[in-house]
């Protein structure tokens, strides 16, 4: 018996009423070293935001526990706390490496 397909949605977007709003790296950035918000608010914004457009499959390995963990630890930097995602072509200790794959 043939399986029934699934249409796929007209559209997908990650925007949401979070903590990363509108805002690029730069004001994230300000926003964490101000204190108007934490580094794990940021993460966890941008780890609900990937999981909203799932379908897009563009998350090759979910390191989200990880992330939430390290984002609540202190850190030094520019951009210290600013949620980023890494191009798996990219060596990452403890991580694999896919090359698109």
């Amino acid at each position: 018996m043939p399986t029934k397909k699934t249409a796929a949605p007209q559209s997908l977007h990650a925007f949401r009423d979070d903590a990363l709003a509108d805002h690029d790296a730069v004001a994230l950035a300000a926003l964490i070293e101000s204190g108007e918000i934490s580094a794990r608010e940021a993460c966890a914004a941008a780890i609900e935001r990937a999981r909203a457009v799932g379908a897009l499959n563009a998350v090759q390995h979910e390191a989200y526990e990880l992330a939430l963990r390290r984002a609540a630890q202190p850190r030094a930097g520019v951009f210290a706390g600013v949620p980023s995602f890494v191009k798996d072509n990219t060596d990452v200790a403890g991580m694999p490496t896919c090359h698109g794959t």
